[in-house]
């Protein structure tokens, strides 16, 4: 992302997302380091990085148990749209 990128968001009236929390599911590829990379630094309002590519097998394995670890915590997961009160795909 650059100044190019933020101002052509900005001239079509578009938000930017992005991440707070790489689960590097692209590098550290098993299931209990994706779910150690988010349980041990999550806090509220986090936006959590995970991939879906074919390969990201054990990625799929980790949610359940994210999930069930975050709500155990008092967690609400929402998507996007909710989290930052915005209309998605505007």
């Amino acid at each position: 992302m650059d100044e190019k990128v933020i101002s052509a968001a900005k001239e079509q009236d578009s938000v930017i997302i992005i991440w707070s929390i790489d689960t590097l599911d692209w590098s550290q590829k098993e299931k209990a380091d994706i779910q150690k990379n988010v349980l041990d630094n999550v806090r509220n309002g986090d936006i959590i990085l995970m991939h879906s590519d074919d390969d990201k097998t054990e990625t799929a394995k980790a949610v359940p148990t994210i999930i069930k670890e975050l709500k155990l915590r008092g967690f609400e997961i929402v998507d996007a749209a909710t989290l930052l009160n915005t209309d998605p795909y505007k």
